[in-house]
């Protein structure tokens, strides 16, 4: 990878595993300082001893309002400004409604709606003091696809998306730029709960798009072929998601024309 991001500054939410760490990794191969955001305090610095001095340990808690607010503050002190903002943090609750946890659902959608909204407001007026900056939100598939066997998350992502496409019309003329990505199921500890059975399968003999184990799988983006949506997933699979009772597969992946 060459060094397009030589010179920035990025920060990443839930940055001590899974899609963040992968995120942060590549960051910095392409040359970027990374301040690693998480509340796992030793997860993050034993990420960070990995990663090597360019990546920037910091400890948030982003389900606590007044420590999110001293985020950015402690970003300037370590790293000096801040180019890239990329909220990734996130958890998932599935299942049916009728036989849901509500407060496994206020959880969730705390972190995944109301910590990447205030944590995207901390990070806003020092972009915008600037007149730059990118925002990258961590959304899902399931932000565009209504996933019958996973309603509250679905939801949650469906407002990420809601966000992302007004908050980017907004902050335009301050020359920021906002966007989200959206992954298909990639395994990592969110997974833990799924039928082994599911995570083994490959359909058409096709290898998983998912690295085994926790925390491995990359998240990237492409270019959608014909016949698939800007998030990469063609129409047939779009109506077999809505469709379809069972778990989305985890070996799925956006087709390519």
């Amino acid at each position: 990878m060459g060094q397009e991001l030589s010179g920035k500054i990025a920060a990443i939410t839930g940055a001590a595993s899974g899609i963040g760490l992968e995120c942060a990794r590549a960051m910095l191969a392409a040359g970027a300082r990374v301040v690693l955001v998480d509340c796992a305090e030793d997860k993050l610095k034993d990420a960070c001893s990995e990663l090597g001095s360019q990546a920037i340990p910091l400890v948030v808690n982003l389900l606590d309002p007044k420590s999110v607010s001293g985020m950015m503050p402690q970003i300037l002190e370590k790293a000096g400004h801040l180019d890239i903002f990329h909220a990734n943090a996130g958890s998932y609750v599935g299942g049916d409604v009728i036989g849901g946890d509500p407060d496994a659902w206020d959880r969730m959608l705390n972190l995944n709606i109301n910590a990447a909204f205030r944590s995207i407001h901390a990070v806003l007026p020092h972009m915008v003091e600037r007149g730059t900056g990118d925002i990258i939100v961590t959304s899902s598939v399931a932000g565009f696809v209504p996933v019958v066997v996973e309603p509250i998350y679905t939801a949650s992502k469906h407002a990420v998306q809601a966000f992302v496409h007004t908050l980017r019309r907004q902050v335009a003329k301050h020359r920021i730029r906002v966007g989200e990505v959206a992954p298909g199921p990639v395994v990592t500890a969110l997974l833990s709960d799924w039928p082994k059975a599911k995570l083994d399968r490959r359909p058409g003999g096709r290898e998983p798009h998912a690295a085994p184990g926790g925390g491995s799988g990359r998240a990237c983006s492409c270019s959608p072929g014909r016949g698939t949506s800007r998030s990469g997933i063609s129409s047939s699979s779009r109506r077999a998601w809505i469709s379809d009772s069972r778990p989305p597969d985890p070996a799925f992946s956006a087709r390519r024309s």
